[in-house]
């Protein structure tokens, strides 16, 4: 217990830290909010909050909330809560993270797309970032593949909900589902598109073996110089 304590603190960056503890007792009271009310187990309260944003989710979402949340709201509800526990755990303990990040991203976007803007795009851009640090952290074939899948990712996001935009007014555009998810997925490709271009960057800096002289050795054990 007091090395995994040990590692939590003493290994992760602080800024990690500090956003992954937010994050998580973000989630966890979120998970606590739903446990304790019945209406939530019932499903009662999902069919509220679905009649209260009718006509504010993002077009391209309405027929999954028709054909699939709608139907299945005491389903839909118990997924939601056990994965919010999930989610609280894995941050607050800061084990798997890429999975914690790709679980807490796949949740917000269901929920700004449904038409909950607030809170959820802040807790998008803090596990994105969290994203982007175990990318840039990974050094690997398999990072930069995903790398670029996210940045294809995030310019279909964009693409699809730029045409649901319906206000630029400063005051109102933090209310805009569609403009809120433009917004993440262009950030998603232009993040992951300058790590790409950092990483191939240094790679390109690296000399190749080829390029490094070979170090002769005299009979006496030293290099010649």
């Amino acid at each position: 217990m007091m090395q995994l304590i040990h590692d939590r603190i003493g290994r992760t960056p602080v800024w990690v830290l500090m956003i992954e503890v937010f994050l998580g007792l973000g989630w966890a009271r979120a998970a606590a909010e739903k446990l304790i009310s019945p209406d939530w187990w019932s499903g009662e309260y999902l069919e509220e909050f679905l009649d209260e944003h009718q006509g504010l989710e993002v077009g391209w979402y309405d027929g999954f909330v028709d054909v699939f949340v709608e139907p299945n709201t005491v389903l839909v509800s118990v997924a939601v809560l056990w994965l919010q526990i999930f989610l609280a755990t894995l941050f607050l303990t800061g084990q798997l993270r890429g999975l914690a990040v790709g679980l807490g991203l796949f949740l917000n976007l269901q929920f700004v797309a449904a038409g909950a803007v607030d809170p959820s795009a802040f807790y998008l851009m803090l596990q994105g970032a969290i994203g982007v640090w175990l990318l840039e952290t990974m050094r690997s074939r398999i990072a930069d593949e995903l790398a670029r899948v996210i940045a294809l990712a995030g310019a279909g996001l964009a693409i699809v909900s730029a045409p649901f935009v319906s206000t630029l007014h400063p005051a109102e555009v933090i209310h805009d589902p569609a403009l809120m998810l433009t917004t993440v997925g262009a950030l998603a490709t232009g993040a992951t598109a300058v790590l790409m271009w950092r990483q191939s960057d240094d790679a390109a800096a690296m000399p190749s073996r080829a390029d490094q002289a070979p170090v002769v050795i005299e009979a006496t054990g030293r290099p010649a110089r």
